[in-house]
């Protein structure tokens, strides 16, 4: 509800962390006539964007491993063989407690290493979770079973579609 979540960081975190925990579908609302009222649709589109063309729904999918997150972020995944899908929330935005910071810092010098991957050359996308557009790209190494991500400069959310090479 706006009053106790005035920037909709619980509806954002309820759609978002469905797509990257395994769960059936996003998070929904009782409160429609807000949703309606202030248009907050884009914040299911954006997840579609993101999740189009990627193996989300696939039989493979299961629970990404993380051993590390450095700096403010929870790591969120779902991984196959050779796709890993991450979603990195900061966590002084995380609902409730963060549910009434207006305008969070930028997230600097994050990073979030991903278990039980092959070894070797990995593609990395990093979506804007709110407009559903590409912000950036990147190649990591796996190497040990194990791969780093740093995203780029973030505010509150930030996801990755990772591809083997």
């Amino acid at each position: 509800k706006p009053d106790t979540d005035p920037h909709f960081r619980a509806l954002q975190q309820a759609i978002w962390s469905g797509a990257f925990t395994g769960a059936a579908g996003t998070g929904m609302t009782w409160w429609w006539e807000n949703v309606h009222s202030a248009n907050l649709y884009p914040h299911w589109s954006a997840l579609r964007a993101f999740l189009e063309g990627t193996g989300a729904g696939r039989a493979d999918l299961r629970p990404a491993r993380f051993a590390t997150a450095d700096g403010p972020v929870i790591p969120f995944g779902v991984a196959s063989r050779n796709e890993v899908l991450v979603w990195l929330l900061d966590r002084t935005c995380d609902w409730p407690e963060g549910a009434l910071v207006a305008d969070p810092e930028p997230v600097t010098g994050a990073s979030a290493t991903l278990l039980g991957v092959e070894d070797g050359a990995w593609a990395v996308e990093w979506w804007d979770t709110l407009t559903g557009k590409r912000v950036g790209t990147a190649e990591a190494t796996g190497s040990g079973g194990a791969l780093r991500l740093d995203p780029p400069a973030f505010r509150a959310d930030i996801a990755a579609r990772v591809r083997k090479r």
